[in-house]
């Protein structure tokens, strides 16, 4: 039976340290690499060592190195294309993964690794591939089924990602990531009360949260809530005062709300974030907006 592991590119030097490595090498390896020496052994372990220590390249160099003593190491391509990932080399990890796929087939936890490293690099088609075999022999990974909703995101297949991020919900209720991006996927299908709705349980889960802050007051202010949407905008701001976007929307939004001046304070104060950050086309258009509410006093 195969191990569970869930494994996300945030936490993957802890695996690195203390699950997903071990669980491919030292417990494994005589049945996994009958020809590893004692060389490649001791490179092996100074690459977890520095890989521990979030040395990186240097782990990288080690595994390497056991590689040129045993090129059919499973346990390091596998701890090799980890640590690639987490120095964003996902073209070499991919690499990597592949070499200990074409050794051993059914070695857990690499279709999954594989698919995420092709979702960094954007090719969601094949990453969507790649979960799909990891599900095949992980039905419960909710976080295959999250990223697949991702991936389908972005492709535009939205209905489908949906259906992944309901999957994730029956599986954990209480998975926040889900909540944030099945709102992302009704959005544009202008299901906004379904969407609103995902970002008050992700607010629910986290009060802290300014992006879902801000993304409820985007679906407010297309269903006409201006008043809600100021709200939000204004919640958002109080977590994150640089924040241009929401500077800019709670403006439009008190235009509507008959806020001239607060509207006008609004908007030239993202005119000046949008200065700051160099975005002179952002700089000029708030201009615009602002001599229209200047005619709407």
């Amino acid at each position: 039976m195969r191990k569970k592991i869930i494994v996300m590119y945030a936490i993957t030097a802890l695996y690195l340290a203390v699950y997903s490595v071990p669980v491919l090498s030292i417990e494994t390896a005589g049945k996994i690499s009958q020809t590893e020496t004692m060389s490649s052994e001791v490179y092996f372990r100074s690459g977890l060592s520095k890989a521990r220590i979030k040395d990186y390249v240097g782990a990288i160099a080690d595994f390497s190195k056991s590689l040129e003593q045993d090129n059919y190491s499973v346990s390091a391509y596998w701890a090799r294309g980890l640590a690639k990932t987490q120095i964003g080399d996902f073209s070499g990890a991919i690499d990597d993964f592949n070499s200990v796929l074409n050794v051993s087939p059914a070695a857990e936890n690499v279709y999954y690794m594989r698919a995420l490293a092709l979702k960094e690099m954007k090719d969601y088609t094949n990453a969507i591939e790649d979960f799909n075999r990891e599900l095949m022999y992980n039905p419960q990974n909710e976080n295959a089924y999250l990223n697949r909703g991702m991936c389908k995101k972005e492709l535009g297949q939205y209905e489908d990602a949906i259906n992944d991020f309901n999957i994730v919900l029956k599986i954990n209720p209480n998975n926040i990531d889900a909540y944030y991006n099945r709102a992302g996927a009704k959005w544009p299908l202008e299901d906004f009360k379904g969407a609103e709705e995902d970002y008050t349980a992700v607010i629910n889960f986290n009060k802290h949260y300014a992006n879902a802050y801000y993304n409820r007051g985007c679906v407010k202010y297309n269903l006409s809530d201006y008043q809600g949407a100021v709200q939000d905008f204004s919640i958002a701001i109080d977590l994150n005062n640089e924040d241009m976007e929401s500077y800019f929307l709670r403006g439009l939004s008190r235009l509507f709300t008959e806020e001239f001046a607060k509207s006008i304070e609004d908007l030239e104060y993202a005119r000046k974030l949008s200065l700051a950050k160099e975005n002179y086309k952002m700089y000029e258009g708030i201009m615009d907006f602002i001599k229209i509410v200047q005619e709407a006093q």
